[in-house]
């Protein structure tokens, strides 16, 4: 399962435009229009992977790189971008490398020696905390932001139609209302006698809605994608790391000799011994938690010993402070080294 591919949605959209060109929502220049309702996301992160398209939106999309969405992205590629904040999501829960459909209750025998992706539906709301009345009040689903596949329908014209039933304006009782979109069906008073409620005067109102699917001419082309997201986050950079602004950026990843340093915390009880280095040049991707490997040279024990630390400081590069593990128990074998 690939990630958005508008290259497979164009040998669609030529299929669709011989197949049932009535389909199309509008017309861009002469071509149809088909919908494609998906994640504002991951449409974004299709034209990051995408040098091509990056390009393109970059020379003819440049306000929205400023000002997003909010310059209504309309079409791409002959199709209209629908943005669908509730899409139909799934996350993996295992890959079978042989599949054997006796084991998953005799679904899928087509599929029977066939590596199968095995997923589950991601809601987009779930339950969080109770409220006053003692229901659960809906949230985001974190899991939702983070599900691995996406259903993406191509949204056509005349696929299907639902038919409402009888149309409401009362529940009875003397009580009216204007037209409410899907109250539609019959309202009832229901009320059960029992020794609670001996005269009936305890029930509720029962709705019963009506409502039918009509496939039309062009439901045999109905079609949907199953697409892969990408999830993972982009690593942010200092301007240090950007070649564009930082020339040297290439040249400062090999090791380099301190040209002085002060060890200030060096206490053989110590968990740790804290040095404060200078080099020639800054370092590439030197950022506060970053590990890094330092090797001691001319000092005892420690001669040629490769030390493990992290950079707690890099404010002052190319100065750096930097704390040192495993140090200690070198220094007290040999404290004069």
């Amino acid at each position: 399962v690939e990630p958005l591919n508008f290259d497979v949605l164009d040998a669609l959209h030529e299929s669709l435009d011989i197949r049932c060109k009535s389909a199309a929502l509008g017309s861009n220049g002469g071509m149809g229009l088909y919908g494609l309702p998906v994640s504002h996301m991951d449409f974004e992160r299709y034209l990051k992977g995408n040098s091509y398209e990056i390009a393109n939106w970059r020379e003819s999309r440049s306000e929205s790189l400023i000002k997003g969405l909010d310059m209504g992205v309309k079409t791409h590629r002959n199709y209209s971008m629908l943005f669908d904040q509730n899409q139909f999501r799934m996350k993996i829960l295992k890959v079978v490398g042989t599949y054997n459909p006796t084991a998953f209750g005799g679904v899928g025998a087509d599929l029977t020696g066939k590596t199968v992706i095995v997923a589950q539906f991601v809601p987009p709301r779930i339950g969080g905390r109770i409220g006053e009345n003692g229901q659960r009040i809906l949230e985001d689903n974190p899991e939702y932001t983070v599900a691995e596949l996406a259903l993406m329908p191509v949204m056509m014209k005349d696929v299907f139609y639902n038919e409402f039933g009888t149309a409401l304006n009362t529940l009875g009782s003397q009580t009216y209302f204007g037209p409410q979109a899907g109250l539609n069906g019959q309202w009832s008073w229901v009320n059960f006698l029992s020794e609670d409620n001996p005269e009936g005067l305890i029930g509720n109102f029962r709705g019963k809605y009506e409502i039918w699917a009509k496939p039309s001419p062009n439901a045999v082309h109905a079609t949907a994608f199953l697409y892969r997201r990408c999830v993972e986050p982009l690593r942010s950079r200092c301007p240090i790391e950007n070649a564009e602004v930082n020339p040297n950026v290439g040249s400062e990843t090999s090791p380099q000799t301190p040209t002085s340093y002060a060890v200030t915390a060096s206490n053989a009880e110590a968990s740790t011994l804290v040095a404060t280095v200078l080099l020639p040049n800054k370092l590439a991707a030197a950022h506060p938690g970053q590990a890094v490997k330092v090797e001691v040279t001319g000092a005892g024990v420690l001669d040629g010993e490769p030390l493990d630390g992290y950079i707690i400081r890099a404010g002052s590069a190319p100065q750096y402070t930097i704390a040192l593990n495993g140090v200690t128990g070198l220094v007290a074998k040999k404290p004069e080294s």
